[in-house]
């Protein structure tokens, strides 16, 4: 498979790496990206946005109250 380097995919890369995690659990892949409450703006406004251009999907923003965070999990097969 071979994947070309576009600007937008460097910026998802390094979002990533400083707010992101992924696990495969089961059969299931998760990533989740998530920042301070006080990101709202930034994850609605250029994060999301970026996210569902690059990968086509529709993504559901969240406040995860319990750790204190703002952002989204993606699950799948």
């Amino acid at each position: 498979m071979s994947i070309e380097m576009t600007p937008d995919l460097a910026e998802i890369c390094g979002i990533h790496a400083g707010d992101g995690y992924m696990r495969k659990r089961g059969n299931i892949y998760e990533l989740e990206l998530s920042g301070g409450f006080d990101e709202k703006e930034y994850y609605d406004s250029w994060v999301v946005p970026l996210y569902e251009k690059v990968f086509g999907i529709k993504i559901t923003p969240q406040y995860f109250k319990t750790k204190g965070t703002y952002g989204f999990r993606i699950c799948k097969k």
